[in-house]
């Protein structure tokens, strides 16, 4: 995407010429989205317009995403009136993954993750019922990114699956530098989100991920829009384009006790990620992926 406004054109070059291959990276996803609607682009840039510099303008797309996408009503994410970049098809009948930290909703209800994990695995019904009505309570109706639990069936049966999961989901920010991150995998039929919506004339269900969905974010690459989903970007260099993962994102779901699957914890700390070579490595795999060598720029 481009602006209009000169001032935030040129922010955005500066931004674009940070030393710091994660800074560039933030600003590389603007420059390369290119699903977001001219409605929502304009509101973006008359929001953003007083940045004077690559600086103030990363605060204005910080802002932005906290005034109008994690909020407690509907977020432009979804509103029609703001040219939502929605799913042209999907099947209601098809589940989708979802990894969530367990660390918030335990702190909210004031339990260890021993005590959840012992009611899962006696199946307490009452406890969890107790605990995800807490979680439900809690939140706002910011976007919910998630994958397509058939894609990563080998993954999720595996020993390993909270830290396949991470990596293959590009989810970084569970890092586990500090010790385990205790996770819930999430698995639910797309028509539950649809069942949720609470006005499919003013707003949908799902969209394809765009870079005002999330904050600055080096790990969160747009896709081409030649294809039919967003594509996670992994955390190792995948061997092929054929495993890129599809993305979506949904509107707010309350969490029932049979989309609760598995809980486990995120033990294996991330290392010291090479921000370049993942970033110019999927780009690789979009573009074959989707037969379009001119999407993107690699980071020199």
């Amino acid at each position: 995407m481009n602006f209009a406004t000169p001032a935030l054109a040129q922010a955005l070059v500066q931004w674009r010429q940070a030393p710091a291959h994660v800074t560039r990276a933030e600003a590389d996803n603007l420059v390369f989205e290119t699903r977001v609607g001219a409605v929502r682009w304009a509101y973006f840039e008359d929001f953003a317009k007083d940045a004077d510099g690559a600086e103030t303008l990363r605060r204005r797309h910080i802002d932005y995403r906290r005034e109008h996408v994690e909020v407690i009503d509907v977020p432009h994410t979804f509103q029609r009136a703001f040219q939502p970049a929605e799913l042209p098809q999907y099947d209601d009948h098809q589940n989708i993954a979802r990894v969530e930290s367990l660390n918030r909703p335990l702190q909210l209800i004031g339990w260890s993750f021993a005590e959840l994990r012992r009611a899962f695995d006696e199946k307490n019904h009452a406890m969890l019922d107790k605990f995800l009505a807490q979680w439900n309570l809690s939140g706002d109706e910011r976007p919910s990114f998630g994958g397509f639990a058939a894609e990563l069936a080998d993954d999720i049966e595996a020993d390993d699956w909270p830290c396949r999961l991470r990596d293959r989901l590009g989810l970084a920010h569970y890092a586990a530098r500090t010790g385990p991150v205790p996770v819930a995998l999430m698995i639910y039929p797309m028509r539950d989100v649809v069942a949720a919506l609470e006005d499919p004339a003013t707003a949908c269900a799902f969209t394809v991920p765009t870079v005002l969905d999330s904050e600055p974010w080096p790990y969160f690459f747009p896709a081409p829009a030649r294809l039919p989903y967003g594509r996670a970007m992994p955390l190792a260099p995948i061997p092929s384009e054929d495993l890129l993962l599809a993305e979506i994102l949904h509107c707010r779901l309350r969490y029932r006790r049979d989309h609760l699957v598995k809980i486990g914890e995120i033990v294996t700390p991330l290392g010291d990620l090479d921000i370049r070579a993942l970033r110019n490595h999927h780009l690789m795999a979009l573009r074959l992926a989707a037969d379009d060598e001119t999407f993107g720029e690699e980071i020199p």
